[in-house]
């Protein structure tokens, strides 16, 4: 899937999901279109103005940790509920309450 960054502390499963979904510009411009256009990548390419590869190679990524969904036609649509629970997940890692600790 993704290559890791061996880091002393470890990280959990959900966080290294959400920094893969969050973790680059492209790819929060590509939730936000799939979010308000439903479609193929091909059409992400054209509105973002990106190479189709990159735009694939990002949208695959997005499949991967469950924020986009592709239907039989290859339309991505975002899976709301996915993105809630890896936004949650990431705001609870860096804001944890004061009783939790490292």
């Amino acid at each position: 899937m993704f290559k890791r960054l061996p880091i002393a502390v470890p990280t959990p499963p959900g966080v290294y999901e959400a920094t893969q979904a969050f973790g680059s510009e492209l790819r929060v411009q590509l939730i936000h279109h799939y979010a308000l256009h439903p479609g193929r990548q091909a059409d992400a390419a054209r509105t973002l103005g990106v190479d189709r590869a990159v735009i694939s190679a990002n949208t695959r990524a997005l499949l991967d940790v469950g924020v986009l969904t592709q239907d039989s036609e290859r339309v991505n649509t975002v899976n709301r509920e996915r993105l809630d629970e890896l936004i949650a997940t990431l705001n609870d890692f860096c804001l944890p309450s004061p009783s939790v600790g490292f």
